[in-house]
């Protein structure tokens, strides 16, 4: 196989001229070739190699309100010694935690956080990075605390038990991924000395395996692996902001130079993942969703990166074309496939080992894998045998190139940050490619598609199929970590070296047709008008009693873009779960019926997507602006004339009940989001609701709909981009004549509306589906404040805003309380806003609840000893946040047609908000909060809480509920977690009421346990942790009854109670039906427009 040398270093040496820096005249050098840069990229990039051999990319970009940096290193997990797994992990957490120059733990990430910043890290397999935001005034300083995480950093062993579990935690957030548990099982079924999976072989978790090691001898290892490692050689930083490149190259000068140089550290990496006895075997394995995949395994032969193409894009382009005599249409066809993708190749940088090709099957496809598998060797063999196919290459490029450039403005934040000093890794990105050098597509190479596809044969491969059930397999074998069941057995011999295709199957594959809208040059497409001048905001410019057309010229992002969206009133779907099926499923049908029909049509620098919302079908379109009429006068004429296929119905019904049932399998606090949302507004309708729904749905009936449907409505559109006015009425005219439907009364357009709740607190309880997930969530919502008043409103995002980094701190880290601790500002219009507070772990609901109470105390009391200068200057920072522009053509036209699409029309939101921001201070923080969330100082306190408890945790029967308070139910739940649960929850209660201090209350319940179990080992491993959740639980049942905390205003008890709900002795109640407790409140009212809609044109 043909290869490009590495990158010469002589030459790269040679590009290099010394500079001093303008200032402080400190030595560097730069790169004196031209950064090659995209036609739409105004920003400035600088390219250096500080003394210490560390490259830097120095980016200003005059626009940004936010500068970032990210660093690159060329160390993972494959440097670990074998028998201290996770250490170059947990180093990328102990390096933020204190330095010599600034000490303080946690420091650096509340300096970004304060300044509306973020910081994180990633540790991959040979490379790591950190990466951060912060408010451009605030770079030097934090560029400074950053450097010294590389020159000096404290790794204390005082942080060290705190930081390890940080690190078990991220692993129990993987155990449920479908990834990752695949990760896992490769690791398991591979070379186990393979370096990649090598890291996913150990039994133990990273916590209990660097427990091997304590204290100063951990810390010993840390501070070795650093020394060894971390060298300026092996490290790229990429610093962006505002600030001009003098200044940006006088600060990466000054404070990354002390970082030490090395040489090169970075390991050397061989291994290969398959032996020729790990090939060959299908793997069938258990899935924690409804997703079935096939996925088989090309042995490959350690292709270094410094080949001139990516072979993975290669390959891509061959498997992955649709349309007849394609793969993905044969599989369609046969009704084995969904839908087929290549991910990504398994090896370092320096060595491609594995392709992997990845098929989303049918139920009747993993009955048929057999089948499945030969069809792709006989498709490859197909590839091999028929002539050349670079035209299409060519053609994919070309689709590749317009969907980029046209479509997409020049991101330059965070993430582009960390992802190019992730790329700058690579040796073979010359300097004059460093930016746009990071995709390796680089030309036609037809020689490589002969040795690729000579890899991909029938002996080099192994088959892994991926269900939550399979049928006529018993999967006995267990993966030990994630517990994940599987089978192995060899492939069949007619699949290997004995296969056979028969000339029906070879003659499908034919060469594709030629995409005649690709030789369509961009250039001669372009309307000829003058230069456009941008509107402030949309034009109204016809209303009648069917059709509502808005216009706003933009032509900053691409002078050749549009965008288009159209709004099909379903005013039903907003009362009824039947409609809002129908509608879902017409949505999906259109939408795949007209994405096969103009394939070649959207393929081209189109994107385009049929979705129900609310109460509406959206139609979206975005792309080139010149065709794009054309376009949408296609699309609405094939949505106006659906005849339901059956083949396609059932196929399209399918993947929606797949995606239904999906969702049922999610995250707890996922779920919980979705109860909340369903109890909280109209329009919202529970997953099994809507499967249930479906599940009876008829050709018939959706055909039916789909006549009703254009029978009577009222359509609204935007067209924005490189348009006249003319072309938004041509649309509003197509929309009336292509869909020709008579007017709707405009009393039956429905908006989504929020439930009024009483004041009280609410709590509802549900289990979680799947019985693979064992943890718990809390969600909390507390209703704050009006939507309508935009003061109400920029306090609220202020809050979440700062809430987010604090409840994390405080609960996911300080307190371990769960790998997921979040914030959030939510509403409905018009309506109360809420602010959200979701918990996520092993402990039991009523427990983080009561955690999540205790932040927001602990938190208020923050906010109180704040400084009221510091306060202001974050308010200042988020106000200006609010008014960055948008990125792209599609940010700015869905920005518009939010407000369109729910009737309030009130385009100057986002200003507005700003302004009320930015007049804020400390006080009337304050004020809002004791207002509103403080249920000691909130005279119309509303809270709803949803539990979603586990399979097989135990919670309180209503009756425990109704007489126990929350902090004896907490206690009582946390002693059966740790596996003491002899005694009653009555016992408990009396206990601790009898006891004369918390640690006295564990000391008896230790004593009368102790009569039945023993439990001296659990309570002794209890001591040792402050932040033990059964010595909290027991400080908190303690205290309260020490000094009870007035309960919360009950309301109308008989009301609640004749519909099924309890109460318990804190004033809180226990829903028992969801939809009853919804049904008994009232709904507010429609959005009002906040502006006089008068269209330019009147109709007659």
């Amino acid at each position: 196989m043909q290869k490009a040398s590495r990158t010469n270093s002589a030459s790269i040496a040679q590009s290099l001229e010394h500079r001093k820096t303008v200032t402080s005249k400190l030595t560097y050098y730069e790169h004196s070739e031209p950064i090659k840069q995209h036609i739409n990229d105004r920003n400035s990039y600088r390219l250096i190699q500080l003394t210490n051999k560390l490259e830097v990319l120095c980016m200003q970009n005059h626009d940004a309100k936010q500068a970032s940096a990210a660093l690159s290193i060329n160390i993972g997990s494959s440097a670990d010694p074998s028998e201290l797994k996770g250490l170059a992990h947990l180093l990328g957490h102990m390096l933020p935690m204190g330095s010599t120059a600034y000490p303080e733990k946690d420091g650096f990430e509340k300096f970004v956080a304060k300044n509306n910043g973020q910081y994180n890290h990633y540790t991959g397999y040979n490379s790591s990075y950190h990466y951060f935001s912060v408010d451009n005034a605030k770079l030097k300083t934090a560029l400074n605390r950053f450097s010294h995480f590389f020159i000096s950093p404290l790794i204390s062993v005082s942080h060290l038990n705190h930081k390890l579990g940080t690190v078990n935690g991220v692993q129990k957030i993987l155990s449920t991924s479908d990834i990752w548990r695949f990760y896992r099982l490769l690791g398991e079924t591979s070379n186990p000395n393979y370096i990649i999976y090598k890291r996913f072989l150990e039994n133990k978790s990273t916590e209990e395996n660097l427990d091997t090691k304590q204290g100063a001898g951990l810390q010993d290892e840390l501070v070795s692996f650093f020394e060894k490692y971390y060298s300026a050689d092996i490290m790229r930083l990429v610093i962006t902001g505002n600030h001009s490149l003098d200044q940006l190259t006088e600060w990466a000068v000054a404070m990354f130079s002390q970082i030490p140089s090395k040489g090169n550290t970075a390991p050397t990496i061989v291994h290969i993942p398959f032996s020729d006895r790990q090939l060959g075997k299908v793997v069938h394995f258990e899935s924690s969703t409804k997703d079935n995949k096939i996925i088989v395994t090309f042995r490959m032969p350690g292709v270094e990166s410094d080949y001139p193409t990516n072979i993975i894009l290669f390959a891509h382009v061959l498997l992955k074309r649709q349309g007849p005599g394609s793969l993905i249409d044969y599989l369609k066809t046969q009704g084995w496939a969904t839908s087929h993708d290549v991910i990504n190749c398994f090896g370092n940088r320096d060595q491609l080992s594995e392709l992997a090709i990845v098929i989303s099957a049918t139920p009747e496809g993993m009955e048929n894998y057999k089948d499945v598998v030969r069809a792709l060797l006989a498709y490859i063999k197909s590839v091999t045998d028929q002539k050349s196919t670079a035209w299409y290459d060519h053609e994919i490029k070309e689709i590749k190139k317009s969907n980029s450039s046209i479509m997409k403005a020049i991101r330059r934040d965070v993430h582009w940050a960390k992802y190019q000093a992730r790329f700058m890794l690579n040796p073979m990105l010359s300097p004059k490619n460093i930016i746009l050098g990071t995709s390796k597509f680089k030309g036609y190479d037809e020689p490589v598609i002969p040795d690729i596809i000579g890899y991909m044969n029938p002996t080099n491969y192994s088959v892994y199929l991926r269900s939550n059930k399979h049928s006529n397999v018993q999967c006995n074998l267990v993966e030990p970590f994630f517990k994940l069941k599987y089978s192995t057995s060899d492939i069949p011999f007619g699949l290997t070296a004995g296969i056979s295709f028969t000339h029906e199957l070879l003659d499908h594959f034919q060469t594709p047709e030629f995409n005649r809208f690709v030789s369509m040059q961009p250039a001669a497409i372009a309307p000829t008008t003058t230069k456009m001048k941008n509107s402030s905001k949309p034009v109204l410019l016809k209303r009648s009693n069917k059709v509502e057309a808005w216009f706003k010229q933009i032509n900053q992002f691409h002078d050749l873009c549009g965008s288009i969206r159209i709004g099909i009133s379903v005013p039903a779907a907003i009362n009824s779960p039947q409609v809002a099926a129908l509608t879902e499923l017409f949505s999906n049908y259109a939408q795949y019926v007209i994405r096969k029909e103009l394939r070649d049509e959207l393929s081209f620098g189109y994107s385009f997507a049929v979705r129900k919302t609310y109460a509406t079908i959206e139609i979206s379109v975005d792309g080139f602006s010149a065709k794009m009429l054309d376009l949408i006068g296609k699309i609405l004429e094939r949505i106006a004339d659906i005849q339901i296929n059956e083949k396609y119905f059932y196929k399209c019904l399918e993947k929606l009940m797949r995606d239904y049932a999906n969702t049922l399998q999610m995250d707890p606090y996922f779920i919980g989001y979705t109860h909340l949302n369903d109890m909280c507004a109209s329009g919202h309708w529970k997953p099994e609701t809507i499967i249930d729904e479906l599940e009876e749905i008829t050709i018939p009936e959706l055909q039916e709909f789909s006549h009703t449907l254009f029978a009577r409505n009222f359509v609204k559109l935007i067209v924005s981009g490189y348009f006249k006015e003319s072309s938004a009425l041509a649309v509003a005219n197509m929309v009336e004549s292509k869909l020709d439907f008579s007017p709707l009364p405009s009393n039956t357009q429905l908006y989504q509306q929020a439930v009024a709740f009483e004041p009280g607190y609410f709590t509802f309880r549900a289990r979680v589906k799947t019985p693979e997930n064992k943890l718990n969530s809390v969600t909390s919502r507390i209703f704050c404040g009006s939507t309508t008043r935009k003061r109400d409103n920029a306090i609220r995002l202020f809050l979440y805003k700062e809430l987010g980094f604090f409840i994390r701190s405080h609960l996911r880290v300080k307190e371990k309380l769960g790998d997921i601790a979040i914030a959030l500002g939510l509403k409905y219009a018009p309506g109360n806003g809420m602010l959200e507070f979701v918990v996520q772990g092993k402990h039991n609901p009523v427990f983080m609840r009561l955690r999540i109470d205790s932040f927001l105390r602990e938190y208020r009391k923050i906010l109180q000893e704040s400084d009221a200068e510091k306060i202001q200057a974050i308010i200042t920072a988020r106000a200006q946040k609010m008014l960055e522009k948008t990125k792209t053509i599609i940010e700015e036209t869905n920005k518009y047609w939010k407000h369109i699409i729910d009737g309030t029309y009130n385009f100057e939101h986002k200003t507005e908000i700003a302004e009320k921001l930015s007049r804020l201070n400390k006080e009337d923080v304050l004020a809002f909060w004791d207002k509103y969330l403080d249920p000691s100082t909130a005279a119309g306190y509303c809270r709803i809480d949803c539990q979603m408890w586990a399979q097989g945790v135990e919670r309180p029967k209503k009756s425990e509920f109704s007489q126990y308070s929350s902090t004896v139910v907490a206690l009582y739940c946390c002693l059966a977690e740790v596996g003491v649960s002899v005694l009653d929850i009555r016992t408990i209660d009396w206990i601790v009421r009898q006891a004369e201090s918390s640690t006295d209350a564990l000391e008896r319940i230790r004593e009368e346990s102790g009569q039945f179990q023993d439990v001296d080992d659990i309570f002794a491993q209890l001591g040792g942790d402050k932040y033990c959740a059964v010595t909290i639980a027991a400080d908190m049942a303690f205290e309260e009854t020490r000094n009870p905390v007035e309960a919360f205003d009950i309301g109308d008890r008989t009301k609640y109670e004749i519909i099924g709900l309890t109460c318990n002795p804190n004033g809180i109640w226990l829903i028992k039906d969801a939809d009853k407790f919804k049904a008994i409140h009232p709904f507010y009212g429609q959005p009002v427009a906040v502006n006089k809609l008068v269209p330019v044109y009147p109709s007659n």
